[in-house]
């Protein structure tokens, strides 16, 4: 038997659906009442999780963190809660031997950093670290026990506390290829939307993972919403195409391997937001996997004059690093009023867009990929 066959199989013990069950039956409270939602009429609240990476050897103690951070959303009266991007890493630690080996590579990151600078104050450039060869082929292998489990989990939390949930992102497995996806589930357990991840990282191509080639947004009930993966944030076709489509909300589950930079976080969700003028929720990951140092803050975004302080934030985590739970109030009505007097949302310059989409994406190499 091959390794990677040696791997699906550690994978589909670990995380059998009867182990799952037993996971979730150990963790959800029985006797949970969801609070009386509060919102004024035409508002929602909603919750984004900020998280740190927890290797374990077990699914116990990953479902066991699920079901905190879902019971605390329901507990805060929030009709939707959004989980970071690779949010299975925990899982890693199923592997023999991961937090020794963890622990290694995360020393020598560090010493590549330039701890000398950091004692004398000076914040270093960090290097990106070499990525371990492999990854593609492991989460291949890793896969379908990986979506099985973390959407039975998902769907049951989702059930147990009256709330919708995204699961945050986990490795897909189609048709021979492997993709970066996360799935919405309704308050009755119901599968809602599947939405593969659109731009990839240099790292997610280097392993061979595809683009998803869509879209979708899914109607909540209490509001249309788009939840694209990561990257896909970078660019504004992403959401002006949710926004088109109807969203007034789009969630956006990141896992960035490096330093945590302000400025660099600007280049994401936020800017989108006041382009668009829909409410964005980012669900961030953050800690050390082989050597890749994860940081970032979870927040809720709106257009500036919808912000007490004008600065587009309703609410987000105090640093870029820990376990959090960024929670606000959405004003649907106040955000499509906002949108209709906006003095510049929805200009076009139709000579410019007459082929924009030819122009910008059919000049890769072989075709549009």
């Amino acid at each position: 038997m091959g390794i990677m066959k040696l791997v699906t199989a550690l994978y589909d013990g670990k995380l059998s659906p009867a182990r799952v069950e037993r996971a979730l039956a150990r963790s959800i409270h029985r006797d949970f009442r969801a609070p009386q939602r509060k919102e004024r009429p035409g508002c929602v609240r909603v919750a984004c999780v900020q998280r740190r990476i927890k290797p374990a050897g077990s699914v116990n103690l990953w479902v066991a963190d699920m079901e905190r951070f879902v019971r605390q959303a329901a507990e805060s009266g929030a009709a939707l809660v959004v989980f970071p991007e690779y949010n299975f890493f925990d899982m890693l630690g199923f592997v023999p031997g991961f937090a020794a080996a963890n622990a290694l590579l995360r020393r020598k990151a560090m010493k590549r950093m330039g701890k000398p600078a950091q004692e004398k104050g000076v914040r270093p450039r960090p290097r990106v670290p070499e990525r371990p060869a492999g990854f593609g082929a492991f989460f291949m292998a890793v896969a379908e026990p990986v979506e099985r489990a973390v959407c039975q989990a998902m769907a049951a939390l989702a059930r147990s506390y009256g709330i919708t949930v995204y699961t945050g992102s986990y490795v897909m497995a189609g048709e021979g290829r492997l993709y970066n996806a996360g799935s919405v589930f309704s308050p009755e357990g119901k599968r809602a939307l599947t939405q593969k991840k659109l731009h990839l990282t240099d790292d997610e191509q280097a392993m061979g993972m595809a683009r998803g080639d869509c879209l979708c947004v899914a109607d909540l009930g209490f509001a249309r919403a788009a939840f694209p993966v990561c990257m896909d944030a970078t660019y504004f076709e992403t959401f002006r195409i949710a926004r088109e489509q109807g969203a007034d909300i789009v969630a956006v589950p990141i896992s960035n391997s490096e330093e945590y930079s302000l400025a660099a976080s600007l280049r994401g969700i936020w800017g989108r937001v006041q382009e668009s003028y829909v409410y964005g929720l980012k669900a961030s990951q953050n800690g050390w996997v082989a050597g890749m140092h994860f940081t970032g803050i979870a927040g809720v975004f709106a257009p500036l004059e919808l912000t007490a302080k004008g600065d587009g934030l309703l609410a987000g985590s105090p640093a870029p690093e820990g376990d959090s739970l960024a929670v606000a109030e959405l004003d649907i009505g106040a955000l499509r009023r906002a949108r209709e007097e906006a003095e510049y949302w929805g200009d076009v310059n139709p000579k410019f867009e007459a082929d924009y989409g030819k122009r910008a994406y059919a000049r890769v190499k072989g075709g549009v990929r």
